[in-house]
C-alpha cells in the first residue's frame, strides 16, 4: 500500500452536518478500495485566490490514507462524479518512519581492534624532555 494525501474544496454554504456526511462518503470510498484512514484535518474556510465554478469561498478539507496504487482511479471516478466537489488532489507522500516496515540493515563486519597500550605520564614527559633537549642543542 501506498500512502496518499487528497485536499478538496467544497461549497462554503453546506451546512455542518452535510460536511460530516460528505466526508463520510470520501471515508467509505477508500475503505470500499482496500485502503486505511490514517489522518482526517478539520475542514477549513477559506478565500479562493479567484473564482471556482463562480464560488470564492470554500472549505478545504484533507485526509492522508494508505491506498493500493491499482486502486487509485477507481477512486478518482468516484471522486469526478461528486458534484460537492469544486476541485481536488491526491498527492502521494513519503512514508513515515512508523508506518514503514522497519529493516535491519546488516552493518559490514570490520576485524576488531586490538586495544592500543596506554602510555604513562612519566613516559610522555621523558619523551618531551628529549624532544626538548634536541630542540635546543
Amino acid at each position: 500500500m501506498k500512502l496518499y494525501e487528497i485536499t478538496y474544496l467544497t461549497p462554503s454554504e453546506l451546512s455542518q452536518e452535510e460536511v460530516n456526511s460528505f466526508q463520510e462518503k470520501i471515508i467509505s470510498y477508500i475503505t470500499e478500495n482496500k485502503g486505511i484512514l490514517l489522518d482526517i484535518k478539520k475542514p477549513l474556510r477559506r478565500l479562493l485566490a479567484y473564482p471556482i465554478k463562480k464560488r470564492r469561498e470554500a472549505l478545504l478539507t484533507s485526509l492522508d490514507f494508505q491506498l493500493p496504487p491499482s486502486s487509485l482511479k477507481d477512486l478518482e471516478k468516484k471522486l469526478k462524479q461528486e458534484p460537492d466537489i469544486l476541485r481536488y488532489i491526491i498527492l502521494s507522500k513519503k512514508e513515515k518512519k512508523g508506518l514503514k516496515e522497519t529493516r535491519a540493515k546488516k552493518e559490514p563486519k570490520t576485524a576488531p581492534q586490538k586495544p592500543q597500550k596506554k602510555t604513562e605520564l612519566k613516559e610522555i614527559d621523558e619523551k618531551l624532555k628529549e624532544i626538548l633537549a634536541e630542540n635546543n642543542k
